[in-house]
Order: C-alpha cells, then structure tokens, then sequence
C-alpha cells in the first residue's frame, strides 16, 4: 500500500468523522442547535478541505503553491463556521 492511498484512506476518515460530528449536532434546535450546526459544518469544511487538498495533490499536475492556497482558502471558511458558531453561542 502506497502513501498516496494510505493519505486517501486517513482523509475519507476525516470527512467520515466530521460528518459523524454534524449528525450528532444536527438534532438539536433552538439557538443552541443553529450554533452547533454552524460548527458541524465547519468541521465538514475543514475534513472536506483534506480530501481535496489529497487529490488535487495526487492527480493534478497544478503548482503546487496554488493547491495548497486553494487548501488553505477552504480551511479559513470552515473556521469562519465553527467561529460563526461560537458567537452564536455567546450571543445567547
């Protein structure tokens, strides 16, 4: 087994996991549930980024410096939720 499917493998893990997360926190309503939403869905975000960032690393023959801006633009998005979140909650 190569690194590449073994990176692949660990980074659908992590996109697993974070869905796992954002149907766990799904459930919940209120203002309490919306905030817990937007930080699932930060988590998604952040595992989805892996995943592309592996991909775009292993099939495409792009600059690499742009891959990992493009990486790292989807990681600011995914923490802009879980902060989003987080004020959501302190608002209350």
């Amino acid at each position: 087994m190569t690194i590449a499917i073994i990176n692949l493998i660990l980074d659908a893990t992590i996109v697993v996991l974070s869905l796992w997360v954002l149907q766990i926190l799904i459930g919940y309503g209120g203002l309490i549930g919306r905030a817990l939403t937007l930080i699932g869905s930060g988590t998604v975000i952040i595992g989805v980024a892996q995943i592309i960032e592996t991909i775009m690393n292993q099939w495409l023959t792009s600059d690499p410096l742009a891959i990992e801006l493009i990486h790292r633009i989807i990681l600011v998005i995914g923490f802009i939720y879980i902060v989003w979140g987080y004020r959501v909650l302190m608002k209350k």
